[in-house]
C-alpha cells in the first residue's frame, strides 16, 4: 500500500485525496504525503512529533508508515489525550506558551521528524520551531504545514513572515523549501508545507 492510500486510510488531509472509500465522491486534499515519502522512506525515523492531534489521523498515518517509531502528538484540547494508544503519545499543552514547550522539551526524546500542523498562528509557528530545534536530530527534518507562499520556487524572493523563517533557518545552517498543495501547484503561488532540514546545523 502507498503512503497516500495509508493516509487517504486514516482520512488525513496529507493525502491526494478525501472520501469514504468510493473513488468518484472523493474530493482533493493537500497532497503532502508525496514530499514527505520522498523525503522520508529511506530513513530512519524513531520518533515523530506532530503539533496538532484533532481527530488523531496523522497520528495513526506516521505509525503505520513507520512501524518502529514512537510517535508524539502535542494539542491544547484534553479530549485529544484519548488518542494515545500504543506506541502514540499525546501530550496535553499550549503550543503558543513558551513555557509549556520548553517543559515539553526537557522530556521529550530527539525527533527525526516534526511535523507543526497546529494553529497555524505565525508567533506559535516561531516559538516551537526555535524552541524544539534543539530536540531535532541532526539529520532530522522539520515541518510546517498550511501556510502561504509568494512563490514556491524562489525562496530568496519571499517576504514578510516566511522571509523572517527562511532567514532563522539559513543562519542555523539548515535549509527550507515550501511544497505547494495539489491544487496549488499550477500557480506557482498559494498554500505549501515547508520542509525545514536541519543537516546537522548547529543547535
Amino acid at each position: 500500500m502507498s503512503w497516500d492510500d495509508i493516509a487517504y486510510k486514516y482520512h488525513t488531509d496529507k493525502a491526494s485525496r478525501f472520501g469514504g472509500g468510493i473513488p468518484e465522491e472523493d474530493i482533493p486534499a493537500h497532497g503532502y504525503v508525496e514530499f514527505y515519502e520522498a523525503a522520508l522512506r529511506e530513513r530512519v525515523v524513531l520518533n515523530v512529533l506532530e503539533i496538532g492531534v484533532l481527530y488523531g489521523c496523522s497520528l495513526r498515518f506516521w505509525a503505520e508508515v513507520f512501524p518502529k517509531a514512537r510517535i508524539h502528538g502535542i494539542d491544547i484540547n484534553p479530549e485529544c489525550a484519548k488518542h494515545a494508544q500504543g506506541r502514540i503519545s499525546v501530550s496535553i499543552l499550549d503550543a503558543g506558551k513558551g513555557d509549556q514547550v520548553a517543559e515539553f522539551c526537557k522530556r521529550a526524546p530527539i525527533f527525526d521528524l516534526i511535523v507543526d500542523d497546529g494553529s497555524h498562528n505565525g508567533n506559535d509557528i516561531d516559538l516551537c520551531l526555535k524552541t524544539l530545534w534543539g530536540n531535532l536530530s541532526a539529520n532530522g527534518l522539520y515541518t510546517i504545514e498550511d501556510i502561504g507562499c509568494e512563490n514556491f520556487d524562489s525562496p530568496d524572493g519571499w517576504t514578510g513572515w516566511p522571509a523572517m523563517i527562511r532567514d532563522w533557518v539559513l543562519s542555523r545552517n539548515g535549509t527550507i523549501s515550501a511544497r505547494p498543495t495539489l491544487t496549488d501547484r499550477v500557480r506557482g503561488w498559494g498554500t505549501a508545507v515547508y520542509f525545514i532540514e536541519k543537516n546537522g546545523a548547529k543547535a
